[in-house]
């Protein structure tokens, strides 16, 4: 009974040690993730252009950029200037003519420059903001891209066959400052609380999670072999617990941000989300890459210390073993 019990009190404390491990990697891979997304000036605007890949975002971006392109263009009360009480139905049209073409033009490299470029500043500006204790909001500036955005519309083919009068109302440079608000001030706030917390998690988890791993390996006394194999189920099981919440978080974040009345905004939301995360799939992808290593390594081990064993049979009795 009492040669068992130094076994089953490793046993038990390798066990803590793993799951311990695996909250530890788990929260360190998400502190990395937030990191790299949140503070890279890159990955932040490599992002933004990716999300104008998605057909969801673009519908989204676009409805929004056009409205506020009509709203900075007094679009409606040129159109009442220029064709009186056809103005409503005019403007109609000509606003689901702009959503068309918003949509193809934000998928060109010249307009996806100008996109990456204002979400740099906006970046810019939140980091600012963070490092500095400024709390100002953060705006996303759409000046250049509605400029653009209106060369575009008024060199398309439907709008060169528009009556002039209608035609001349798209003739205009906007001036004024548009911008839209990313994060209030008091957003900003917790934003710089969650990143400082992140920053300095990041290397704290990553090195206790290291350390709970080698501790776990360590205190398997004479099963090293199997300590090893856990270690790699345990980071297999990390990055699938990371791609499964990935799938799942989307839909309740997008419902909890966006209301019922906007189903576009919501589906752009959800893309958004996916998008966003894509490097933290990744991140999980390799960490189940790492502990299939593990696993496959363990096996092997297994497989060459059994060698020895079976030779030793065969030596002992004549006959036993493969021929």
């Amino acid at each position: 009974m009492y040669a068992t019990d130094p076994p089953r009190r490793h046993g038990a404390l390798m066990a803590l040690l793993l799951v311990l491990a695996l909250v530890l990697t788990l929260g360190a891979v998400i502190a990395i993730w937030l990191d790299r997304q949140a503070l890279s000036g890159s990955g932040w605007s490599d992002t933004s252009v990716h999300v104008l890949d998605n057909s969801q975002v673009r519908t989204a971006i676009s409805a929004e950029i056009v409205s506020q392109m009509f709203m900075r263009a007094d679009v409606d009360q040129r159109l009442q200037d220029a064709v009186g009480p056809l103005a409503p139905a005019a403007e109609h049209e000509l606003k689901k003519l702009a959503d068309k073409v918003a949509y193809r033009a934000l998928a060109t490299k010249q307009i996806q420059r100008t996109w990456r470029a204002a979400n740099s500043g906006a970046h810019r500006q939140l980091v600012a903001d963070i490092e500095h204790n400024s709390g100002k909001d953060v705006y996303l500036r759409l000046t250049p891209i509605l400029n653009q955005l209106l060369k575009e519309l008024r060199s398309s083919k439907p709008v060169s066959s528009l009556p002039a009068p209608v035609r001349q109302v798209l003739d205009i440079h906007i001036d004024t400052d548009t911008r839209i608000r990313v994060l209030r001030a008091d957003q900003v706030d917790k934003v710089r609380v969650a990143i400082n917390t992140v920053r300095n998690l990041v290397l704290v988890l990553s090195l206790l999670a290291g350390i709970c791993f080698v501790l776990a390996i360590a205190v398997a006394t004479g099963r090293h072999r199997r300590a090893i194999a856990y270690v790699g189920g345990c980071l297999i099981l990390c990055g699938g617990i990371l791609v499964a919440a990935r799938r799942l978080i989307g839909p309740p974040l997008a419902d909890a941000l966006v209301p019922a009345s906007q189903p576009v905004n919501r589906a752009a939301v959800r893309a958004t989300w996916l998008i966003g995360t894509s490097q933290l799939r990744t991140m999980a992808i390799i960490a189940m890459i790492a502990g299939g290593v593990l696993l496959v390594g363990a096996a092997i081990w297994a497989l060459i210390d059994r060698r020895p064993e079976r030779r030793a049979r065969a030596d002992a009795w004549p006959g036993w073993g493969p021929r």
